[in-house]
């Protein structure tokens, strides 16, 4: 069962949680993400650790589903340790060309996965414990107050995107197991396969999108008279509020921390 970027409903106190204030958090640990040493980053990961454990999620059958994101990290890893300036810790000769592996381009690329992976796992713990219909709400809530921004079109394209890519995930494990069941991870041509999969992908993913389409289309949608207006948000709770506090102090001490 795929439980990437869909929506788990449940009663904990992460699910209880104003959307408001979720989105809080993400800018705040966010910010931290990206500008934190390796103290802060390790601190954050375990917080992730906890935040899945309340959810009663195994972590371990969670990164299992990331092993795709794996990939794409190791590949940016290699990436950025042979074009890194530095001291060459490793170095490969293949004929004529030479590629160095440096250690301050191993630690920098360890560095970006880990910030990134963070990242993909605040996105998920986010999706996980919010519908989408409050998600889209909290947007409308939060773009409302600018001028010159339509806050209906911003509010429905978030959620057209959220919705959209979880069925993105869900062809991806279908067309996987169709593959596996006629056999095309046997032939030898990576390139082939690779080949195969994205053209089923693409075809899907275009289908689908048409589909969206002409349903909005025969109901008539139109950001004007869209209900985006009529989802009004309740006031913040107070177990919100008190949890939002005791996140404020946790990102005030990683910031002591980090400097």
């Amino acid at each position: 069962m795929v439980i990437l970027f869909h929506y788990k409903p449940g009663s904990t106190i992460l699910h209880r949680l104003d959307m408001r204030i979720k989105l809080a958090l993400c800018v705040l640990f966010g910010f931290l993400i990206l500008n934190g040493n390796i103290l802060t980053l390790c601190l954050i990961s375990a917080l992730i650790v906890t935040a899945f454990i309340i959810l009663t999620i195994p972590l371990s059958f969670f990164l299992r589903e990331l092993k795709g994101f794996f990939i794409f990290l190791f590949f940016i890893l290699i990436i950025c340790s042979l074009t890194t300036p530095g001291e060459i810790i490793l170095g490969l000769k293949l004929n004529s060309f030479y590629f160095g592996f440096t250690l301050k381009g191993i630690i920098n690329g360890a560095l970006f996965s880990w910030r990134f992976l963070l990242i993909i796992l605040f996105g998920c713990f986010l999706t996980i414990t919010s519908s989408f219909d409050d998600i889209r709400a909290s947007v409308l809530w939060l773009v409302k107050p600018f001028p010159f921004v339509n806050a209906k079109i911003v509010s429905t394209m978030v959620g057209l995107v959220l919705r959209f890519v979880p069925e993105i995930l869900d062809m991806t494990g279908e067309i996987s197991i169709a593959h596996r069941a006629r056999c095309v991870n046997s032939r030898r041509n990576p390139f082939i396969r690779i080949f195969s999969f994205c053209r089923n992908l693409m075809y899907r993913t275009f289908l689908r999108a048409d589909e969206i389409t002409f349903a909005m289309q025969a109901r008539c949608f139109s950001f004007e008279t869209s209900d985006a207006e009529s989802e009004e948000l309740n006031k913040i709770q107070l177990e919100s509020w008190l949890f939002l506090i005791l996140a404020i102090i946790i990102f005030a001490v990683l910031i002591i921390i980090d400097t």
